[in-house]
């Protein structure tokens, strides 16, 4: 248990122990076919177990989580803006305040760095996939 006290220190800063390049290299070398490029949408209203466990920082649920249902990691989690008339202003359908994927949440919530790395071994084109703002993950 004591390793899991270490891991779970919100002061790491995953960004810290990546090299970029090695990442990079990773998701260049996975197969790029229909299937490993699909994702789908869920609202925070209705989250995965996945997108749960990483927003609470149970880590090592995350972690079991991401084993048991590895497609959890293709789901974009996201939270639109409630506001008629910020729609109406911009005349677009829906607005989205944030949208998230496993990988994107695991890092802006300081996940530590192996969790973060077994996600991108079970999904690593995530590590292409941009956010609303147009950020990939690791920005």
């Amino acid at each position: 248990m004591d390793s899991l006290a270490i891991i779970t220190n919100d002061d790491q800063n995953p960004q810290d122990y990546f090299d970029l390049a090695a990442l990079a290299d990773m998701v260049a070398m996975s197969p790029r076919t229909e299937a490993t490029l699909k994702t789908s949408s869920r609202s925070a209203d209705d989250p995965t177990e996945l997108f749960v466990h990483l927003q609470g920082k149970c880590w090592a649920d995350a972690l079991n989580r991401l084993y048991q249902k590895p497609e959890e990691t293709r789901v974009w989690i996201f939270r639109e803006d409630p506001s008629n008339d910020l729609r109406k202003k911009l005349n677009k359908k829906r607005v989205l305040i944030w949208k998230l994927l496993p990988l994107h949440a695991s890092i802006v919530l300081g996940a530590p760095p192996f969790l973060i790395i077994e996600i991108l071994k079970v999904f690593p084109e995530a590590a292409r996939k941009k956010d609303q703002r147009g950020s990939l993950p690791i920005h």
